[in-house]
């Protein structure tokens, strides 16, 4: 039993691990993103995680610099529209810097745990009102100051992003409406 109590490491020793650690991987040239290449660390990764890294340790010049390089690259962007960005479509967009590969089982691409890739949306999953109440409308207000705030349809003069992120009734999902069940 004695041997089980091994010394920890504080906070900062797992820090500076980690900094030096992400710092030795992104020195090296940027690997190209290619078909085989795809779902591997790259240095535009490895310098984005860098830099949230010195964020939480609240080293906020290093963190810039970081981000800095990783905008440098010239490799990422924002230009893929949020409504296609978690979808197959969107799989390979150049705005996900660290993504997560995985060959569905009977799809061949996408992510087991995303309700997208399933025949129909999972009834056990329900966004909170809350979460629907957070996206402004088309002119960039909330719900409680926006002219464009219908009482009886809550859904119109959204966001984009509102129907990018929530399947409401009438939504379209996997080509088809979403419909209410009894």
């Amino acid at each position: 039993l004695a041997e089980s109590k091994v010394p920890v490491n504080t906070n900062e020793e797992i820090n500076t691990f980690i900094i030096n650690e992400l710092k030795d991987i992104s020195s090296g040239e940027t690997l190209p993103v290619t078909a085989a290449a795809v779902g591997r660390v790259e240095r535009g990764a490895a310098l984005a995680l860098l830099a949230r890294e010195y964020l939480y340790t609240k080293k906020y010049a290093e963190a810039a610099a970081a981000a800095k390089q990783v905008m440098d690259l010239n490799h990422d962007d924002l230009k893929t529209p949020y409504n296609v960005l978690f979808t197959q479509a969107g799989e390979n967009s150049k705005e996900i810097i660290f993504r997560v590969a995985y060959a569905g089982p009977s799809l061949g691409v996408g992510a087991a745990y995303a309700g997208y890739y399933q025949p129909v949306p999972p009834v056990g999953y329900v966004a909170l009102p809350n979460l629907a109440d957070d996206y402004y409308f088309k002119d960039g207000k909330p719900k409680a100051t926006s002219a464009q705030y219908d009482p009886a349809n809550e859904l119109l003069n959204r966001d984009p992003r509102f129907d990018a992120t929530l399947l409401c009734v009438n939504s379209t999902f996997r080509g088809g409406p979403v419909k209410a069940k009894d």
